[in-house]
């Protein structure tokens, strides 16, 4: 690989989608590629293979229209790039945008495929993109790029102006925030520190920034565990808690850590155990807590699926695998990789965990069930069995802990939202017999 191409923003953004469409995660190959880059163009390229990605269905659809034959998919992921970059991407200029396409395509395909895609993007600048179908289903999976079963899944209880501003919010760029914590900085040292005098505070720890994200990453503050990025849906799933002193509390599904940190950081004398089925993601759980300096945890390898923990505590979180249809902002290939067959397996697997988990709490003690989706499969509906293979549970209302704009039907459900909170759902049990 010649050290010109693992430097150029372009390449990297290409070979990453590349990578991404023959196995794994996006922002993993991203991370994998961009070492060598500038912070500058390590932004540029994330921002290229997350636009592409976000928008694959649409800018696949605009090869195809323009092609006389397809071309094979490393080259249409070029081509990709380079539509995006001359219909979306204002501050590249129009030449910059297919000139550097067409000499990423030669020099890794040939003169020829590169007269081609010369053609075609010169094409998609006087004549822009491919028209969408009139079929509700067919344009709505293309322009937000989308799967057509997850749409028709949608419009089962959605009209098409509601899918339509879902989708506009997923595919919205995510809003940034940061949990701070306050017993150790004010709000106002912490401004100062990170050289952010126009940063956004909100509640009690949580300040939102920008593109200055990187920036914090960089800082002391961040290394000395002062602030981490999390999103503060996670705040309102961990005061339903209702944390007391000295309380023993499970984090059942804990990596990577930040809910585990926040209920050391909100009640610092309880006595928590933390647990993941992955072992490589809680010493992922265990490095954070080092780097925030939280100590009073006890981790363990658990598959919440085959068993529980043989203790018993007053407060369990289970914060369950899900589809993550609720952060789709933040993880773009998502409703490009999830399968029905996934979403029909995830309630079943998350009722498994969440009747497994409450075997090990006290009578008195409290359950909370969470996820990132809003989708009534994995939330509502989970809850409603649950319930009614255990009676000795009870239901309460979410509106006594949080803000009610929050709740509905005494569960937190949160929708898109001005604020920038993630989509998420939880309810809050209590065993009572």
């Amino acid at each position: 690989m010649a050290k010109s191409l693992r430097t150029n923003p372009r390449w990297v953004a290409w070979k990453s989608l590349c990578q991404w469409q023959e196995k794994g995660w996006l922002q993993d190959h991203l991370a994998r590629n961009s070492t060598q880059l500038s912070a500058a163009d390590r932004a540029f390229a994330w921002n290229l293979a997350l636009g592409v990605c976000r928008n694959h269905l649409r800018l696949a659809a605009t090869v195809a229209e323009y092609s006389r034959k397809a071309p094979k998919l490393s080259v249409q992921l070029a081509l990709e790039l380079g539509i995006w970059q001359l219909q979306e991407q204002s501050r590249v200029p129009t030449h910059a945008a297919i000139f550097e396409t067409v000499n990423l395509i030669k020099s890794q395909f040939g003169a020829k495929v590169g007269s081609f895609g010369n053609a075609m993007l010169r094409r998609v600048q006087r004549q822009g993109w491919a028209m969408l179908p009139q079929d509700p289903v067919k344009r709505l999976s293309l322009e937000y790029s989308v799967q057509g079963w997850l749409v028709r899944h949608w419009l089962k209880n959605l009209n098409y102006e509601q899918v339509d501003a879902k989708l506009r919010a997923a595919r919205s760029i995510p809003r940034q925030w940061l949990r701070y914590q306050p017993a150790k900085i004010s709000a106002e040292d912490l401004r100062q520190q990170l050289n952010l005098p126009e940063a956004r505070f909100w509640g009690e720890r949580w300040l939102e920034v920008g593109t200055e994200l990187a920036q914090v990453l960089r800082s002391e503050a961040f290394a000395q565990g002062l602030v981490s990025v999390q999103n503060p849906a996670a705040d309102l799933v961990v005061q339903l808690l209702d944390l007391q002193p000295n309380q023993r509390v499970w984090d059942a599904c804990a990596a990577p850590g930040g809910k585990s940190a926040l209920i050391l950081e909100r009640e610092p004398t309880a006595r928590l155990w933390a647990t993941d089925v992955n072992p490589r993601r809680l010493q992922d759980l265990q490095d954070l807590e080092q780097r925030l300096g939280l100590s009073s945890f006890k981790t363990h390898v658990c598959d919440l699926s085959q068993e529980s923990l043989a203790e018993e505590f007053d407060s369990i979180l289970v914060d369950a695998p899900c589809s993550n249809l609720g952060v789709m902002s933040r993880r773009p290939e998502l409703p490009l990789r999830l399968r029905p067959e996934d979403f029909k397996a995830l309630p079943v697997l998350q009722l498994q965990i969440l009747s497994n988990a409450a075997r090990a709490l006290k009578v008195g003690g409290v359950l909370v069930y969470a996820t990132c989706s809003p989708e009534r499969e994995e939330s509502t509906a989970v809850i409603e069995k649950f319930l009614a293979q255990n009676p000795n549970f009870r239901l309460e209302n979410a509106a006594e802990f949080v803000d009610d704009v929050w709740v509905k039907n005494s569960m937190i459900l949160i929708e898109p939202n001005e604020l920038g909170l993630d989509e998420f759902f939880a309810a809050k049990l209590r065993r009572v017999k």
